[in-house]
């Protein structure tokens, strides 16, 4: 096994050489890879808000050069901030920093009381202070969701300031219970009087726990992701007999890693020339230095892993959150079309509608907390007319609300209604309510069929079904055949085949279809590559294959 562990430690050498290599070549071609644009609005405390407005300068001071630095104004406006060192560019990723903080200007004040209710002379003031940006990462180009992490830059709870004794007497007198229990409203005004006098000391309390510089390397430094947000297990570190129980990835507290993460592993596959990943194990990060995590309490898949690794063969990390976005980006074909979603407020609370829009390909959620995303979409547009054509896929943005039986799907360009997907409930965790050890959750989502039935109508070029190869064929009759789905796949969905047998009707071409096959999915390489079992009209299907005829494949509703 020493060689094994020899190899895989050699193998991460060069997978990281290679990453960052890769993101610096990247980097000096292609301009400004990142936008960061800062967000105070749900700052209320005015000191918080000045430390915001001291670290943003610093931001332009530091990074202006290397990323383009944007704020969010008073009135929910996106401005490319002064100080800025270079004109606008065009962005790949937008980093959206969510600004939150206090510092208790008017913290609880605690008199210290000994058991017969005689001031121990202990007063003090319990601060709860903190600072912290939530870092949200877009496609700058697709809307796509990346990754969603808390930054935290100062976190001070309960925390004593004790008052010196010769200030609470002069405000208090030396038995402040006393005061308390004959006047209660000379008491509160006495106790505001003395936070008022101390105020200049809470507020410097506030800003010496406060360094700028280690702020800025604390917040920037792990923002500079690589775009997918994928990283790679390196190495072995404790196995089990032939099974691996503890692996090393690349990534660490500069990729916002900390422990009790979870990272889910993909291996790259290959069907008929045509590449997919697929899922492998998954595991909570035990360990986190500044560029790397031990992975441990592997569920499954810890014997493909060891396999993986002794042969050499890539392995994707990626973390919990991002995974549905990071699956449907790892398996989709260059330029896959895709139909951006809005959630309603009602459907931004259910998490199971949540995870359903992401993991089904060709829908892309938008983040409802980042109301940033369509000024840089048309940014990179105007950047970029001279490279447009009229191939360019242009998405459209739709919203999605749940009224009665249906999931309501409005263009959010015309206010225009589009079309609907039927609801149906499903149950949740099946296996869980079997053993009666949960309680049966009905979740109101859609079935793939009509989803793919609703991507069809709304647009029948870019959503079709293709068909990829014949990989089954006997006697005049095709068995299987290998199809891509961009609008997604599951098992044992039901297809149909139909023939184009278009006429002419008063000079006007009439698209008539009729059904010649029918056939299920019966393995799925990936959400969107896998293969149909023909069940019905084989021979047919072939004849009219082998003639060039224009076919269509459908999923059955």
């Amino acid at each position: 096994m020493k060689s094994f562990k020899k190899i895989t430690r050699q193998r991460g050498i060069v997978i990281v050489i290679f990453l960052l290599f890769s993101l610096f070549s990247f980097a000096q071609q292609n301009g400004w890879k990142y936008a960061i644009i800062t967000d105070p609005t749900d700052v209320k405390d005015t000191l918080a808000y000045h430390l915001y407005e001291k670290i943003h300068k610093n931001i332009v001071e530091n990074y202006s050069l290397k990323v383009g630095i944007y704020h969010r104004d008073k009135d929910g406006n996106i401005v490319f901030s002064e100080g800025n060192k270079k004109p606008e560019e065009k962005v790949d990723i937008l980093i959206y920093l969510k600004a939150n903080g206090q510092c208790h200007t008017y913290p609880d004040l605690v008199i210290g009381l000994d058991a017969r209710s005689y001031t121990t002379g202990e007063h003090y003031f319990h601060l709860n202070q903190y600072f912290y940006f939530t870092a949200y990462y877009i496609d700058a180009k697709t809307n796509q969701f990346l990754k969603e992490k808390n930054i935290t830059i100062l976190k001070e709870e309960y925390k004593k300031l004790f008052v010196p004794e010769q200030d609470y007497i002069n405000y208090l007198g030396k038995q402040p219970v006393v005061l308390w229990q004959k006047n209660r409203e000379e008491f509160s005004r006495q106790s505001l009087a003395l936070i008022n006098f101390l105020q200049p000391k809470l507020t410097e309390v506030f800003k010496s726990a406060f360094n700028v510089e280690s702020t800025l390397k604390s917040l920037i430094e792990p923002l500079f992701i690589n775009k997918e947000n994928i990283f790679y297990a390196t190495e072995a570190l404790e196995f089990d007999e032939d099974k691996v129980t503890k692996i090393r990835v690349n990534a660490g507290k500069k990729n916002l890693i900390a422990e009790d993460d979870w990272f889910y592993f993909y291996e790259k596959m290959y069907i008929e020339g045509y590449h997919y990943y697929n899922f492998v194990s998954t595991g909570k990060v035990k360990a986190v230095t500044d560029t790397t995590c031990e992975v441990g309490f592997m569920l499954v898949g810890k014997k493909r892993l060891a396999e993986l690794l002794e042969q050499g063969k890539p392995i994707i990390a990626v973390e919990e959150f991002s995974r549905f976005n990071i699956f449907n980006i790892l398996n989709a074909v260059p330029n896959a079309p895709y139909v951006n979603i809005i959630l309603s407020p009602e459907l931004q609370k259910n998490i199971y509608v949540q995870q359903h829009v992401r993991s089904s390909s060709g829908l892309i959620l938008i983040h409802s907390e980042v109301p940033v995303t369509d000024y840089f979409i048309k940014l990179n547009k105007k950047l970029a007319k001279q490279e447009s054509s009229a191939n360019t896929y242009i998405p459209r943005t739709l919203s999605m609300e749940l009224k009665n039986s249906k999931f309501l799907l409005t263009d959010t360009t015309n206010n225009e209604l589009v079309g609907s997907i039927w609801r149906e409930h499903f149950v949740m965790n099946k296996e869980a309510v079997a053993k009666n050890k949960a309680k049966e959750i009905l979740a109101p989502l859609f079935r793939k069929e009509n989803l793919l039935d609703f991507l069809y109508k709304l647009d029948s070029v870019h959503f079709a079904v293709r068909w990829l190869k014949t990989t089954e064929e006997n006697k005049g009759k095709i068995n299987e055949i290998l199809i891509y789905s961009p609008g997604g796949l599951e098992h044992w969905l039901e297809f149909e085949i139909y023939v184009n047998e278009s006429t002419l009707v008063n000079g006007t071409n009439v698209k008539k279809l009729k059904l010649l096959a029918k056939a299920r999915n019966t393995a799925s390489y990936s959400n969107t590559v896998g293969s149909l079992n023909v069940y019905s009209g084989g021979k047919d299907l072939y004849d009219l294959h082998n003639q060039g005829k224009e076919l269509i494949i459908k999923a059955k509703l």
